[in-house]
């Protein structure tokens, strides 16, 4: 081979050197952009769940306080079986207590819980 034909391969194959880092660095720069792209779309999708989020607790705080405020702690009814067992374990008296008067006595619990709760 001459020198003239390895200038003309050397600078062939130089030309397809550049070309072919034309195309790498192309393609690379596409990359970085599409890369980019969804970084943004990622922490836009982010911030949306973020904000979801937030939301779902408040509600969830709202529907705890909702709850809290409005039951009678299960103490209270412990509490008040046990004052009704004290009276009829010590009452010598015998009584005899129609339906009406057990639903009656039922009633009248249920209203004092309700009284001591809202105290």
């Amino acid at each position: 081979m001459s020198n003239i034909e390895e200038d003309i391969m050397s600078e062939e194959a130089f030309n397809e050197l550049i070309d072919n880092f034309e195309i790498v660095n192309t393609l690379t720069e596409y990359g970085r952009k599409a890369i980019k792209q969804n970084v943004k779309k990622l922490q836009k999708r982010i911030k949306e769940l973020e904000e979801i989020n937030t939301a779902n607790r408040k509600v969830i705080v709202e529907q705890c306080d909702y709850i809290q405020n409005k039951s009678i702690p299960v103490q209270k009814v412990k509490d008040k079986i046990e004052e009704l067992k004290k009276h009829y374990n010590t009452d010598n008296n015998i009584r005899i207590y129609t339906l009406k008067d057990s639903y009656e006595l039922q009633a009248t619990v249920l209203e004092e819980l309700l009284e001591e709760d809202k105290q």
